[in-house]
């Protein structure tokens, strides 16, 4: 099983296959450390390189100077370029106990069914850095946003109406009505009863 899915350690552009997800797909990071296993959902895949970076700095220690495949040793302190970092971090280490896959996803056919749902199997928005949604229909903050708005999707405004529950977001764009923190998608304005 592959720990990488990035074998370039030129600090280079993202290569084609690291293009920025369509409006129906995220790219799925996850990671692992022994046995703590962790995931996130990015629409740009150099934010989840740069989640890895970030891990990768902070651990950088345990291979600076550890040679690995043809000779080389990593660096005594990180490379600058995110990339560089992932790469260099990833391809020194070894057994398996730390490693990473990156991946697109469908957002339509990514699930989640856990205790933690009221509505298992149920859709999920996607979640970006900064905790900026992005809905499935590609709608964003900066293209028609999302108001605050009842369970129901009937918008309301937070600090006249005094009905906004702190949970419910509408997609201003497709009516989607998200619940946060977790994004899980409720219904669509004017079908929730």
């Amino acid at each position: 099983m592959p720990n990488t899915d990035h074998t370039d350690t030129r600090p280079a552009a993202a290569a084609g296959y690291l293009t920025p997800a369509g409006p129906d797909e995220a790219w799925v990071l996850r990671y692992w450390f022994a046995q703590d296993h962790q995931s996130w959902l990015y629409g740009d895949p150099v934010d989840a390189i740069r989640q890895l970076a970030d891990i990768a700095r902070d651990r950088w220690h345990t291979v600076a100077g550890r040679r690995f495949g043809g000779g080389y040793a990593a660096p005594a302190t990180p490379p600058e370029h995110d990339q560089a970092v992932v790469n260099l971090y990833f391809s020194a280490l070894s057994g398996g106990r730390e490693g990473y896959w990156l991946y697109r996803q469908d957002i339509n056919r990514y699930r989640r069914d856990d205790n933690t749902s009221t509505t298992p199997g149920g859709e999920y928005i996607l979640r970006g850095p900064g905790g900026g949604l992005l809905c499935a229909c590609g709608n964003d903050a900066t293209e028609a946003g999302f108001e605050t708005c009842t369970r129901r999707g009937d918008v309301v405004d937070p600090d006249h109406d005094g009905l906004w529950d702190g949970t419910h977001y509408r997609c201003m764009t497709c009516d989607r009505v998200i619940a946060l923190p977790d994004g899980r998608v409720t219904g669509r304005a004017g079908s929730i009863a």
